[in-house]
């Protein structure tokens, strides 16, 4: 009784996370190669390093509150060689800004672009700073994070339930004991029909992955 009530609310949790996981496994499988892809689809706003002394971060926060007079800038962030991202918002009284994103020249204090951060793309430049949305909050602000977090939840609750499952059932007649019997479940059985072999895969996948399944579910709680 209670192992078929595990085994639906492990299929549930499944199917109700999966696609989820998959936009954010997705998204994020680009994130980790962030830096080449902007340098690959936009070189204009990322010159990379240039002859010259770089200015300071203050400099550059004038200089792009100089270029939006009606803004001011939050921060500066120097984490590219060459380029410096200056997060805008507008002046008290002053209209919205049609973006909150400069890019200036590091030696130079030039004007690459702007952009806002997040919205549905339009330009390459906008293409990874949507992923990253979409990775973090289903580009949907805090109720995307909301979502994402209650999915990280039944993620970590579901990696218990399922690991429970792969435990040996009760002893009966069998003289072996725990480990031989729950020994099956760590392998796959490829002489097996393509059902049990998807199944084993599964299971034993599961399995030796299960630490660090938990650790991603469980950490993703936090983050969101």
């Amino acid at each position: 009784m209670i192992r078929a009530a595990l085994v639906r609310l492990h299929r549930w949790a499944g199917v109700a996370i999966a696609g989820f996981l998959i936009v954010v496994g997705l998204t994020g499988s680009l994130l980790a190669f962030w830096n080449e892809i902007n340098h690959w689809i936009t070189p204009d706003l990322y010159p990379g390093p240039h002859a010259g002394i770089e200015l300071d971060a203050a400099i550059l926060a004038r200089r792009a509150e100089a270029l939006a007079p009606q803004a001011r800038a939050t921060q500066v962030y120097l984490g590219y060689i060459g380029t410096a991202w200056v997060t805008m918002e507008a002046l008290e009284g002053a209209p919205p800004l049609a973006f909150d994103q400069i890019y200036l020249d590091t030696v130079t204090g030039v004007e690459l672009g702007r952009l806002k951060f997040g919205v549905f793309p339009t330009r390459r430049a906008e293409v990874m700073p949507f992923v990253y949305k979409l990775h973090y909050a289903l580009a949907l602000d805090d109720p995307g994070g909301w979502i994402l977090g209650v999915v990280a939840l039944v993620w970590t609750i579901d990696c218990f339930v399922a690991f429970a499952l792969t435990l040996p059932r009760a002893r009966g007649r069998s003289r072996k004991s725990f480990f031989p019997r729950w020994k099956p479940a760590w392998l796959v059985k490829w002489s097996g029909s393509l059902y049990r072999v998807n199944f084993d895969f599964h299971r034993a996948g599961g399995l030796w992955l299960w630490a660090m399944l938990l650790i991603y579910a469980w950490s993703s709680v936090m983050m969101n």
